[in-house]
């Protein structure tokens, strides 16, 4: 839900500004392409929120997991959202 999405946006810009070294090292990333991507990953259809479909994202992004379009099962699947990074992760 766009409340949700919110959160999690509000959640990262604020680690951004509180964070000197999590703010260099996520800089030249785009925190609503990789909270689309995580919407993407457990919806239910095949659209991709940023253009296209979601497994030729996964395809071109050289992945080797398809979005399973379900609820993630732990937390740790996270990491297999395309633009997921270690620092965002942590």
């Amino acid at each position: 839900s766009k409340a949700i999405r919110d959160q999690i946006l509000k959640i990262l810009s604020f680690e951004k500004e509180m964070n000197e070294d999590f703010e260099e090292k996520t800089q030249s990333l785009n925190f609503d392409e990789i909270i689309n991507n995580i919407a993407d990953y457990i919806d239910s259809d095949t659209q991709s929120r940023n253009g296209s479909d979601e497994g030729r994202f996964y395809e071109n992004a050289e992945l080797n997991v398809m979005p399973p379009n379900q609820s993630l099962r732990t937390i740790e699947e996270l990491n297999l959202v395309a633009g997921m990074t270690e620092d965002i992760y942590n």
